[in-house]
């Protein structure tokens, strides 16, 4: 975790993540959230820029196949199924960027992460490969919809 940080640092971003790691390791963030609101969040999601069939795989483990040697040129997001949907982006987010399995490059002028997640037996559940403001895009669009009434 402390590469992603002084990436951070050196790109000037710090200060923008301080809010969302608060964020990231609170455990209720979905907590009294209706199936309603996460269906907004997981619409929402689904829109941000190449996230489309082409790059996004969401899908049970036994039928998604990991890359070995990613290209790491275009979004690429891959996910195992377990909870919804919206909740498994945050999660993987949050698991990648806390156990350290997180990479980021700069692409044409753009800051990128590599994200990838591991379940407690080993197994790949999600790889993660896009500019690194999508992140902080989805935690705006979390709190738009948790402010709503």
């Amino acid at each position: 975790m402390g590469k992603l940080f002084a990436n951070l640092v050196s790109e000037g971003l710090f200060n923008d993540w301080a809010s969302l790691l608060d964020w990231f390791f609170n455990d209720n963030k979905f907590e009294g959230w209706s199936p309603n609101k996460v269906g907004k969040l997981t619409k929402r999601i689904k829109k941000l820029p190449n996230v489309g069939k082409r790059n996004y795989d969401y899908d049970s483990l036994k039928r998604l196949s990991f890359p070995k040697k990613p290209k790491r040129k275009n979004v690429r997001i891959i996910i195992g199924k377990s909870d919804s949907e919206a909740k498994d982006w945050v999660r993987h987010l949050r698991n990648g960027i806390a156990h350290g399995r997180t990479n980021t490059k700069k692409q044409n002028g753009v800051l990128w992460i590599e994200i990838e997640d591991f379940n407690k037996n080993g197994m790949q559940t999600a790889y993660m490969f896009m500019p690194m403001d999508y992140i902080l895009k989805i935690h705006r669009l979390y709190k738009e919809i948790a402010d709503q009434n």
